[in-house]
């Protein structure tokens, strides 16, 4: 049940956030959203690891690196491009059902 709940609440987190975004896409180009989304992701988990010394302890097996470095790009780049784009020029439910669709097809 743990991690049902846990899902829930990411759920819940990634349900709010296309509507604060499409705020922000009101204001700036999708390339500087993910820029800036991206810088505040690195500042705050940087923050958290240093904080609990996790950081001096990190130990990355290369492979880890690549597998996470190409879903970077594909999901954190390219597909938060896309997703900033059509947020930008639709509403979030719309957009959002197109994204939990190609989940539902798996």
């Amino acid at each position: 049940m743990k991690g049902e709940f846990f899902a829930l609440l990411a759920a819940l987190c990634w349900g709010l956030c296309p509507i604060i975004e499409k705020k922000a896409l009101e204001l700036t180009d999708s390339a500087t959203a993910i820029l800036i989304k991206s810088l505040m992701d690195f500042i705050i988990i940087s923050l958290i690891f240093t904080s609990t010394g996790k950081l001096m302890t990190l130990k990355i097996d290369y492979r880890v690196f690549i597998y996470l470095t190409l879903v970077s790009l594909i999901a954190g780049v390219v597909g938060q491009y896309f997703f900033y784009k059509g947020l930008s020029i639709s509403s979030p439910s719309k957009v959002l059902l197109y994204q939990v669709y190609i989940h539902l097809l798996q």
